[in-house]
C-alpha cells in the first residue's frame, strides 16, 4: 500500500466484530466482518421492551456461550444508547438485566445530529475498548527479527503463533493460553500487535495529562527527547475475563520491555501513565495485579480558590471496572493515594463488590480505622475523562455538596 501511495489500513477492534478500514483514492471503505445484520438487530430490540437477563437473551439468540451473547451483541447496543443496564453502576451483576432504551425512537431521526456532536465534545470512555501503549524511542530503530520476537513472546506468554510479521509495517501474535469461546464453540485468541517504529504526528499528552506524570518526573524531558514511537496493543481481546485480560497484558508489557530496551518510557494510552522502561521490567508486583502498577494512573489536583483537593484514578475502564475518586480537604495527599490504591486492588480482587452506601475502613491520624467508615457511592467522574467511578466520602473530611 505504501507503495501504492495509500495510507495503511486502520484496524478497530469492536466487541464482537472486527474490522478493517481501506483506504483508496477519492472514498473510503470499511469492511466490516460482524456478528449481527440491522434485522436480527431490530428484532433484538423489540425482544428487550421488557428487561431481559442475560440467559433469556442468549437463549433468545440461539447462542450457547452466555458471556459471548453480551459481549457481541448486547454492548454494542449499550454504547449506542440503544440498550439500558438496569443496574448500571454494577456491570457485572448476577442481577443485571437489559432493556431498550427510551431513547430508541429519536434514536434514529437524529442519528446524524448524535454523530457530529459527538465529534465535537469529550466522548464517555468505552469500557474494555482495545488496550494501547506509547514505546517512545529517541533514535528509530527496526522491528527485532521474527525469531527473536517469538522467542522472547514465549517466555512471558506460552505457547504463540505469529499471525503476522512484516518488518516494514508490523508483527502480530497470538497467545493460546488466552482463549475465548465464538458462538459456534470454536476458540480463538486475542491479537497482541506491534507496529514498527515511527515518527510522532502529534503530541501524546495534553496540557492536563501533562501535569500528572506523578511515576515518572523526567515525563516532559523524555517526550521532548523522543521524536519517535513504537505502538503495541491488543485486539479481540474485551471478551477475556478481565483477570486474565491483566495477566495477559503485564506478560506482553514485560516482553516489550527486553524487546525494546532503548525505550525510553511507555506511556498507556488509557490512563497516560507513563513508567520508564526499566520500571516495566523490574516491577515487583504480583501477576495480574501489576496491571494495576503499569496501566492505573492516580492523579492530584487542588481545587482553585479553596483547601479542598481530588484524587482520582483512571484506567480500570479498560478491565470493566470503574475508577475511584476523593473530593476532600485536611488529608495528607499520600495518605489518600494509597488508600485509592488499596480499594482499587480490592475492587480488582473481588470483582467490585460495591453497592451504593457501602462502607470501607477510612484513615485516623494516617491509620485504616474500622470505625471511621468512608461510604463509597456510584457517580460521573468529576474531572475528565468522562466515566464511571466509585466515589469514596472521606466523611468529616470530604469537600463538595453531597445528598444523604
Amino acid at each position: 500500500m505504501r507503495e501504492a501511495g495509500l495510507k495503511e489500513p486502520v484496524f478497530a477492534d469492536e466487541r464482537g466484530s472486527f474490522s478493517v478500514t481501506l483506504y483508496k483514492e477519492a472514498q473510503v471503505t470499511a469492511i466490516h466482518q460482524a456478528m449481527g445484520q440491522s434485522d436480527q438487530e431490530t428484532r433484538l430490540l423489540v425482544f428487550l421492551e421488557e428487561p431481559r437477563n442475560r440467559q433469556e437473551i442468549a437463549e433468545y439468540l440461539g447462542i450457547g456461550t452466555v458471556s459471548y451473547a453480551i459481549q457481541a451483541y448486547i454492548h454494542p447496543l449499550i454504547e449506542r444508547g440503544l440498550v439500558n443496564m438496569t443496574i448500571p453502576q454494577k456491570p457485572r451483576s448476577r442481577k443485571q438485566m437489559y432493556v431498550r432504551s427510551v431513547n430508541y425512537g429519536r434514536k434514529k431521526h437524529n442519528e446524524k445530529q448524535q454523530i457530529l456532536r459527538q465529534d465535537l465534545s469529550e466522548k464517555e470512555e468505552r469500557p474494555g475498548g482495545i488496550f494501547l501503549v506509547h514505546l517512545l524511542m529517541e533514535e528509530a530503530c527496526a522491528l527485532p527479527s521474527r525469531e527473536k520476537m517469538m522467542e522472547t513472546m514465549t517466555r512471558h506468554l506460552g505457547v504463540l503463533d505469529c499471525v503476522n510479521y512484516d518488518d516494514k509495517s508490523a508483527a502480530c501474535f497470538s497467545p493460546r493460553e488466552y482463549f475465548m469461546e465464538s458462538e459456534d464453540g470454536k476458540s480463538f485468541s486475542p491479537i497482541l500487535f506491534v507496529s514498527v517504529c515511527e515518527k510522532i504526528e502529534k503530541p501524546i499528552l495534553n496540557e492536563l495529562e501533562l501535569t500528572q506524570l506523578w511515576d515518572c518526573p523526567d515525563g516532559e524531558e523524555i517526550l521532548a527527547s523522543c521524536p519517535y514511537q513504537i505502538i503495541a496493543s491488543d485486539m479481540m481481546a474485551a471478551c477475556l475475563d478481565y483477570k486474565q485480560r491483566a495477566k495477559m497484558l503485564v506478560r506482553y508489557m514485560q516482553a516489550l520491555a527486553e524487546l525494546f530496551p532503548t525505550a525510553r518510557a511507555f506511556v498507556f494510552e488509557t490512563s497516560k501513565k507513563m513508567l520508564t522502561t526499566e520500571e516495566i521490567a523490574s516491577c515487583e508486583q504480583d501477576g495480574e495485579l501489576c496491571f494495576l502498577r503499569y496501566a492505573v494512573n492516580i492523579r492530584f489536583f487542588k481545587i482553585r480558590g479553596t483547601d479542598d483537593c481530588m484524587v482520582d484514578s483512571v484506567g480500570m475502564s479498560t478491565l470493566f471496572l470503574p475508577d475511584v475518586q476523593y473530593h476532600y480537604h485536611g488529608l495528607k495527599v499520600e495518605e489518600v493515594v494509597k488508600h485509592a490504591y488499596d480499594v482499587l486492588i480490592y475492587m480488582f480482587e473481588q470483582d467490585c463488590p460495591f453497592e451504593n452506601g457501602d462502607s470501607v475502613a477510612g484513615l485516623r491520624e494516617g491509620q485504616y480505622d474500622d470505625a471511621v467508615p468512608w461510604k463509597v457511592y456510584y457517580e460521573e467522574a468529576l474531572i475528565q475523562p468522562v466515566r464511571q467511578v466509585v466515589d469514596v466520602d472521606t466523611g468529616e473530611y470530604a469537600a463538595g455538596k453531597r445528598e444523604e
